[in-house]
C-alpha cells in the first residue's frame, strides 16, 4: 500500500533559505493542507523574494497541488507584498490564512469568493 502526504505542517520551523519553485514540495499531488505559519523569513534569502513567492509560488502551488484546500501563511511578515498579488488565486484553494501578516492596502474583490482569514 502506498501512502500519500495530505497535510504538511511547516509552521514554526524556522525555515530559512530558498524555496525553489521546482522543489519536490510542489509535487505532492495529494496535499490538501500546507502550513508555513509562524516562520520568520526576515533576514533570509526568502525575505527579499517573498513577493515573488506569493505571486509566482502561490500560482505554482495552486497549479501543481490541485488538491490543496488550505494554505496557511499566518504570522509570516509579507508586508512588502501587495494584496493584489493574491487576486489570481484559483477557486480550487478555498482557504488562505493570512492572520498577522502585516498586509497593507485593500484586498482585491476577486478573492472575496475564498475563505481568507486576514487580521
Amino acid at each position: 500500500m502506498i501512502g500519500y502526504v495530505i497535510g504538511l505542517n511547516l509552521g514554526s520551523c524556522r525555515l530559512q533559505g530558498n524555496i525553489h519553485f521546482n522543489s519536490s514540495l510542489f509535487s505532492l499531488g495529494h496535499l490538501k493542507r500546507l502550513d508555513f505559519s509562524e516562520n520568520d523569513f526576515r533576514g533570509s534569502s526568502i525575505s527579499s523574494k517573498f513577493g515573488g513567492f506569493v505571486t509566482n509560488g502561490l500560482n505554482t502551488i495552486v497549479q501543481n497541488l490541485s488538491n490543496l484546500k488550505e494554505l496557511q501563511l499566518s504570522d509570516v511578515d509579507i508586508s512588502s507584498v501587495a494584496p493584489d498579488s493574491f487576486k489570481n488565486i484559483s477557486s480550487s484553494l478555498p482557504t488562505l490564512g493570512l492572520f498577522d501578516c502585516q498586509l497593507q492596502g485593500k484586498s482585491p474583490e476577486s478573492i472575496s469568493t475564498h475563505q481568507i482569514f486576514v487580521s
